[in-house]
């Protein structure tokens, strides 16, 4: 299984809300993201929610621009993962709260090694653009945003291959000021990936054939964020609601060329004239989540310090179906729903958490969260046994000290330095793991055929428990009053699946991560 680093900052089913972008102008890495409500710059619509008006919040230069790195090592019991990242170039040019367009493109070596099976290589390429604006008394903004990925996955055999195109975000947003603190914004997009097995094995009648299209459209989203400049309040409270099609057609094959019918799993009846189309999936999808942090100054240590406590609640609701595949195998069109099939699932959140600005040079934060995920297999032809869950618990803590603030440090006032840590102890259902994944090595798909049975037997992952150790440190700098960004950190990393009946499998890795970031003014 992968071990992926933890990041989500909205607690949802998969795939239903729009996530932050990894390959982002100053988002900060993978190994400290960890801090989910506490931090007071992350209150904005970017952030919280994945949508690019809120970079007009946070960007203060005309031209920004950045070099980042990744590199991920994994060790596990069943599989080994490397990957090296490198985003470059990375381009942001407007007027700050007025306009931006943002331009990327990234690269990703990475090989995966099963045990006992071929070593899988990719090549992974990412782009994107976007372009924000606001009107000048900031009543109205509009954003667009455009984040793809296309990759070839080889075995080292050269036997097998996978082409996988991946559309990661197709979306337009509109934002206006309903009260002179409070912005209402309406955004609308979709997201699509396409995956296809190519085996060269001629000999064989009847080769292997895995390919999937999975497309997440409609996706509407509203954004209520509420902040006032004379007060340290902020909250955001998001609604979002999703349709994902999911068409998928697989063919075993045996040594001798005879055919191997799909798993009754895959498909409740084998159809004379698609004998390789396995039943579609579609799930409508509902998320609320609500964001809050406060801000009190308390007299202590010497003077007045802020102290920030932070709330959260979220609730997403899934149900399933599947589908007889129309003649084509194409989503959206289907000859009729399957009944006895379908399912839903649950999932509810609450957490709370605070920051304290301790010392000039000493910031300190810790959150914990309560989640449940519930799976209801309502139809009648699922008779599998499912044990009830009695929830799972996050905890994360850690803080910031900035050397430049310590007596007897020589620091000029245009040159910051901090050094970050946070640990991190984590519970989840192995079904509804709420983590960016794209950056390591879950587009890679097994050069095998039936790779997505999991998605029809919901029950097999539900019964899963997931456990995570995550300790991250790190250096921010911040050089020339903020002209010259450097972010450097590691985080060592482990997590157990443990699976009633089964041996736990351990996985145990480190990943590296460093930004280089200019922030241009115009006079420059």
């Amino acid at each position: 299984m992968l071990l992926l680093l933890i990041g989500a900052t909205i607690i949802s089913a998969k795939e239903v809300l729009p996530k932050g972008r990894s390959s982002r102008v100053q988002q900060r890495s993978r190994a400290t993201y960890d801090r989910t409500i506490t931090d007071r710059k992350n209150y904005n619509t970017y952030d919280h929610f994945g949508l690019v008006t809120g970079l007009l919040d946070t960007r203060t230069t005309p031209i920004i621009t950045a070099l980042q790195w990744r590199n991920l090592s994994i060790d596990s019991d069943d599989q080994d993962i490397t990957s090296n990242s490198i985003l470059a170039p990375h381009f942001m040019v407007g007027t700050p709260g007025e306009k931006y367009f943002s331009v990327y493109y990234g690269i990703t070596p990475a090989k995966r090694t099963p045990s006992g099976a071929e070593e899988l290589s990719t090549i992974k390429h990412d782009f994107g653009v976007s372009w924000i604006s606001q009107a000048e008394d900031e009543s109205f903004r509009f954003g667009f945003d455009f984040d793809g990925a296309a990759g070839r996955v080889e075995e080292s055999t050269s036997e097998s291959t996978r082409n996988y195109y991946h559309l990661d975000n197709l979306e337009v947003m509109m934002g206006t000021v309903i009260h002179e603190i409070a912005t209402l914004t309406f955004s609308g997009g979709l997201s699509a990936r396409y995956d296809s097995l190519d085996h060269e094995n001629r000999s064989n009648a009847n080769p292997m054939r895995d390919a999937f299209f999975d497309i997440e459209f409609p996706r509407v989203s509203t954004v209520l964020e509420i902040k006032d400049n004379l007060s340290p309040y902020k909250g955001s409270f998001g609604l979002t609601y999703a349709r994902s099609n999911f068409v998928y057609s697989a063919r075993n094959d045996a040594s001798s060329g005879s055919f191997i019918p799909l798993d009754n799993t895959i498909q409740t009846e084998i159809r004379p004239d698609k004998i390789d189309d396995a039943d579609a999936l579609v799930t409508d999808s509902l998320t609320a989540h609500l964001k809050s942090i406060w801000g009190l100054y308390l007299d202590t240590f010497g003077g007045e310090r802020l102290f920030s406590p932070a709330v959260e609640l979220g609730i997403t609701h899934a149900s399933k179906r599947r589908m007889v595949p129309g003649s084509d195998n194409y989503p959206f069109s289907y000859n009729g729903e399957i009944s006895g099939y379908d399912w839903r699932e649950t999932s509810f959140s609450a957490g709370t958490g605070f920051s304290i600005h301790l010392t000039p040079a000493l910031d300190l934060f810790s959150e914990y969260q309560f989640s449940t995920l519930n799976l209801d297999l309502t139809g009648e032809e699922l008779q599998h046994d499912v044990d009830d869950n009695d929830g799972y618990h996050r905890f994360n803590t850690g803080f910031s000290l900035g050397i430049h603030n310590m007596s007897g440090t020589d620091f000029s006032q245009d040159n910051r330095l901090y050094i970050d840590f946070s640990f991190l102890l984590k519970q989840e259902n192995s079904l509804n793991r709420s983590w960016y994944s794209s950056d390591f090595g879950s587009y890679i798909t097994d050069a095998r055929t039936e790779s997505q049975r999991f998605r029809y037997a919901p029950w097999e992952e539900y019964q899963t428990e997931v456990r995570t150790r995550n300790i991250a440190t790190g250096l921010r700098g911040h050089f020339n009053d903020g002209r010259m960004e450097l972010h450097a950190n590691a985080a060592f990393l482990e997590q157990v699946f443990s699976t009633p009946g089964e041996d736990d499998e351990t996985t145990s890795g480190i990943a590296l991560n460093m930004d280089l970031i200019f922030n241009i003014p115009t006079n420059e």
